[in-house]
């Protein structure tokens, strides 16, 4: 068995460990650091004999993304066309939508390349009166829903996903001039009608 202090000094030094085991997949603290390290934060382990032993994650404060939509607004005339694979999340959001205005119109696509073709059959005042809420990943598909906003390039799009934390993306939005929303919060983002 692996004492306490040999097991910290292998974590702290990125030796990969598995205690007590023949064989393993050496994953789990190398998770750890990879995340850590992917965003900018560390960690520290105290140990003392017979005081047990603490790990102190360390992550720097970031200032509230002005990427994040906090409420969403549209106009009576608009449609609401959603990209996800998610079935559910289609279902949360006619949820959203048919509970306060029921006269919305909601289109919704699994599938970029359908929502691609319907999109660039628009004409450009429909897309003026568009909003569109994008997934980011598309599973089993060649594209992703930035790549998929910047094809179809409408007035207003936002981006719902989980990945809210990634830089990449946040650039990609700057970019493109879009908002994200954490999909966590469709069910409690106001909609409001302007």
């Amino acid at each position: 068995m692996l004492d306490i202090l040999t097991f910290c000094i292998k974590i702290k030094n990125v030796i990969n460990t598995t205690a007590g085991k023949k064989e393993g997949t050496k994953v789990g603290f190398s998770q750890i650091r990879e995340t850590l390290q992917i965003n900018n934060a560390a960690f520290e382990i105290i140990s003392k004999i017979n005081g047990g032993t603490k790990i102190i994650l360390n992550f720097m404060k970031r200032k509230k993304l002005s990427l994040m939509i906090e409420i969403i607004e549209i106009k009576e005339d608009y449609t609401i066309i959603i990209l996800d694979d998610d079935t559910y999340i289609h279902q949360a959001w006619k949820t959203r939508f048919k509970e306060k205005y029921p006269n919305i119109p909601l289109k919704c696509f699994e599938f970029a390349n359908e929502v691609i073709d319907y999109i660039k059959n628009l004409s450009t005042e429909e897309k003026e009166k568009t909003l569109f809420l994008v997934d980011y990943e598309l599973s089993y598909q060649p594209i992703n829903g930035l790549e998929v906003a910047q094809q179809v390039s409408l007035p207003r799009s936002v981006l719902v996903t989980n990945h809210i934390c990634n830089r990449e993306i946040e650039s990609k939005l700057c970019e493109l001039g879009m908002q994200m929303l954490q999909k966590l919060y469709i069910p409690t983002i106001p909609i409001s009608i302007i």
